[in-house]
């Protein structure tokens, strides 16, 4: 999908916050994914109650925020 295409509910790619519950294997290549190349989320956010899989996720810059807390996780999050 090009930058720009309109997404569901009328959001553009690079306008959108999408979180992730969970940064296993799943969510954890999702965030990979979501940091390389072209800018396609606005805020990424993700949601884990490991707090060594929440520093590797911060030291490594693969979110713009990593917390063990659903309300600050979920709160201004479009997609999940």
């Amino acid at each position: 999908m090009r930058e720009g295409k309109i997404m569901a509910n009328n959001l553009r790619l690079g306008q959108v916050n999408i979180a992730i519950i969970g940064a296993g294997l799943i969510g954890g290549s999702i965030l990979k994914a979501l940091k390389t190349g072209k800018k396609i989320t606005k805020k990424t956010i993700v949601l884990d109650i490991n707090k060594d899989i929440l520093r590797k996720i911060k030291e490594m810059s693969l979110a713009d925020i990593a917390t063990d807390d659903p309300k600050t996780a979920l709160e201004d999050a479009d997609f999940v």
